[in-house]
C-alpha cells in the first residue's frame, strides 16, 4: 500500500457509497420531480443509474487486493460514469452535477494527498464538459470558481485526514513498543519466539510472519516460528517453510542476515535476490524482512507477508523494524535466562544433568506414564571401586573416570532416555516407554561397555565395573518415590552379589503399589 494510504475496511466502502447514493437519490428526485428538468433523457438516464447502481454494488464487496489495484481506476469509472448521466439529465443544470463534489470530499479517506488531488483535478475536468455540449458562460465562470473550490476542498480534508494519520501512527508505534517491552518481560523463549511472530504479524495485518534464527555452526538460517493466516495459508506452506534452510547471503532472508539491513519489497517474488521455497505456491507478494539484531550480532530475521502487490508502506517497514529490535532484547534475555537455568541443571564434570533436575523431570515422566499407561524404567547405578581409584592414582584420574563412564551411558541410551549424575560415582538413567525386559537389557550393555573401558595413567591400565539396578513403573512401583527406592534397592542387591552385575527389582502385587507422586 502507498505511503499515507489508510487500510479501510469493507464497512467504510459501503457507507461512503451509501452516502453517494443517498445523495444521487435527491438529485434524482428534484430532476423527475414534479416533472422533468429540461433536456432530461428520461430512458438513458434510469439506464446510466442502473449501470452505477451496479459499478457501486461491485466496489462494496470486492476483495481488498483487488481494491489495492483498481483503486486509482474507480475514480476515473466513477467521474466518466457521472459525466455520462450529467450529459443526459440536463448538462450544465444537471442536479446530478453534486455527485463530483461528493467524490471530492470523500477520496482523502482513500487516497494519499497527491492522489486526491489527481482525483480532484479528474473531477473538475469531468464537471466543466457541459461546456463543451451546452455552452454556457455562466455555468463556465460558476464551474470555474466550484472547481477551484474543490480543490481547496480537497487539500484541507487531505491535511485533517494527514493530520489523523499521523496521530494513529504514533499511537501504533507506541503499542508496538509496549508490546514489545512486555516480550522482554517473558524469560521463557519457546513464549517469546511464539509471541513475537503472532503479534507482528496482527500489528501490520500480515497474512504470514515467520522468525528465522542463525544456525552459526552450519551458516545457515532456519524458521524457529511461524504465523500463517490459515484462512489463505495450508499446512503445507508452513512444513515446507520449517523444513527448508536458507544459507547464509542466498535468498531475500539470507541477504538480510549477511547485510545486516531490512527490505521492504513490494514483488518480492520478482526481486533478483529471491529464492523460491520448495513446496509452497509461487504468488504476487508483498514483503517486508527485518534483521533480528543484538549487540551488532545478527541472531536472525523476521519476514512478514501480504499477498498481493506494494501492499506494505515505509511506516509498516519502519514498525516491524522497531519491533524486530525489541525482539531481539527479549530473546537474547530469554536465552540468557534458560542457558542459565541449564547451567543450574547441569553436572560441571560431565556435563549431564545433576540431582537438581531429577526431582522435577521424575514427577513429569511418572505423571505421563499413568497418563498414557506406558511404562517407566529408571537404572540406577553406581562405579565400583572408585576410592580404590582416587586412592592409589589420585583424584583427577578418579573424575576422568566418571567422564569416561558417563560418556558410555550417553553412547548406549536412546535420544529420549534421560541420563543424570545423581551424586559422586551414582548415575540414573530415566527410560520413558521402556518395560522391565528392555531396561535390563539397556543395563546389561552398559555394564559390559563400561567394563571393557581402558584408562591409562601413566603406564598402568586401569578397569573400571559398574552395578546396576533396575525398576519400572508399574511394575515395581506407582510413585515417584516409590521407582527410585526400589530402583536404590536393586542396587545395593546388585553390589551383595559381588558387585558388576544388574539386578532386577522384584515385582510388588498391586496392593503394595502406592499411586502417590510423591518424589525423592
Amino acid at each position: 500500500m502507498p505511503e499515507g494510504s489508510l487500510s479501510l475496511p469493507i464497512r467504510v466502502r459501503r457507507r461512503t457509497v451509501a452516502l453517494f447514493w443517498v445523495t444521487g437519490v435527491v438529485a434524482a428526485f428534484f430532476t423527475f420531480f414534479p416533472f422533468p428538468q429540461p433536456g432530461v433523457n428520461t430512458v438513458a438516464t434510469v439506464v446510466m443509474l442502473a449501470l452505477l447502481a451496479g459499478v457501486s454494488f461491485w466496489f462494496t464487496r470486492i476483495r481488498r487486493n483487488l481494491f489495492m489495484r483498481l483503486r486509482l481506476l474507480l475514480p476515473a469509472i466513477s467521474a466518466a460514469g457521472v459525466a455520462a448521466l450529467v450529459f443526459v439529465s440536463g448538462g450544465s443544470h444537471s442536479y446530478f452535477l453534486v455527485l463530483y463534489l461528493l467524490t471530492t470530499t470523500v477520496a482523502p479517506f482513500f487516497f494519499t494527498p497527491s492522489e486526491s488531488m489527481e482525483v480532484t483535478v479528474l473531477n473538475g475536468i469531468a464537471a466543466l464538459l457541459p461546456a463543451f455540449y451546452d455552452y454556457d458562460p455562466t455555468f463556465v465562470r460558476i464551474g470555474l470558481v466550484g472547481f477551484g473550490g474543490m480543490l481547496f476542498i480537497s487539500f484541507f480534508i487531505s491535511f485533517i485526514v494527514g493530520e489523523f494519520r499521523s496521530k494513529e501512527r504514533e499511537r501504533h508505534h507506541l503499542q508496538i513498543l509496549a508490546e514489545a517491552s512486555r516480550l522482554s518481560a517473558n524469560l521463557n523463549l519457546a513464549s517469546t519466539l511464539k509471541n513475537t511472530v503472532s503479534q507482528l504479524r496482527q500489528m501490520v495485518n500480515a497474512e504470514a510472519a515467520v522468525l528465522y534464527l542463525v544456525d552459526e555452526d552450519h551458516a545457515e538460517l532456519f524458521a524457529v516460528e511461524t504465523d500463517f493466516d490459515p484462512a489463505v495459508y495450508g499446512p503445507d506452506e508452513d512444513e515446507s517453510t520449517r523444513r527448508f534452510r536458507v544459507k547464509l547471503g542466498r535468498g531475500l532472508t539470507g541477504w538480510v542476515a549477511e547485510k545486516g539491513e531490512p527490505l521492504l519489497l513490494g514483488d518480492a517474488e520478482r526481486d533478483s535476490r529471491a529464492q523460491h521455497i520448495p513446496g509452497t505456491g509461487y504468488e504476487d507478494a508483498s514483503y517486508i524482512v527485518a534483521p533480528v539484531a543484538f549487540d551488532q550480532r545478527i541472531l536472525g530475521v523476521i519476514r512478514v507477508s501480504r499477498r498481493g502487490l506494494n501492499r506494505f508502506g515505509v511506516n509498516d517497514l519502519s514498525l516491524v523494524t522497531i519491533f524486530a529490535n525489541q525482539a531481539a532484547v527479549a530473546i537474547t534475555n530469554a536465552w540468557l535466562y534458560e542457558s542459565t537455568k541449564e547451567l543450574v541443571l547441569r553436572d560441571n564434570l560431565t556435563g549431564l544433568y545433576n540431582s537438581r533436575y531429577l526431582v522435577s523431570r521424575l514427577q513429569e515422566e511418572v505423571a505421563r506414564s499413568k497418563r498414557y499407561g506406558t511404562p517407566l524404567s529408571m537404572l540406577f547405578l553406581d562405579c565400583d571401586g572408585l576410592k580404590t581409584v582416587n586412592d592409589a592414582y589420585g583424584h583427577p584420574v578418579g573424575d576422568q573416570l566418571i567422564k569416561e563412564v558417563s560418556e558410555a551411558l550417553r553412547v548406549a541410551v536412546r535420544m529420549t532416555d534421560i541420563v543424570i549424575r545423581y551424586a559422586g560415582d551414582e548415575f540414573i538413567i530415566l527410560m520413558p516407554q521402556t518395560a522391565s525386559r528392555e531396561a535390563a537389557q539397556v543395563a546389561e550393555r552398559i555394564r559390559q561397555r563400561v567394563g571393557a573401558a581402558e584408562f591409562c595413567p601413566g603406564q598402568e591400565v586401569v578397569r573400571a565395573t559398574v552395578s546396576i539396578g533396575v525398576a519400572t513403573v508399574p511394575e515395581h512401583a506407582g510413585s515417584g518415590e516409590e521407582l527410585f527406592k526400589a530402583a536404590d534397592d536393586a542396587l545395593y542387591a546388585a553390589k551383595d552379589r559381588g558387585r558388576n552385575n544388574v539386578c532386577l527389582s522384584v515385582q510388588k502385587s498391586p496392593a503394595q503399589v502406592s499411586h502417590s507422586d510423591t518424589q525423592p
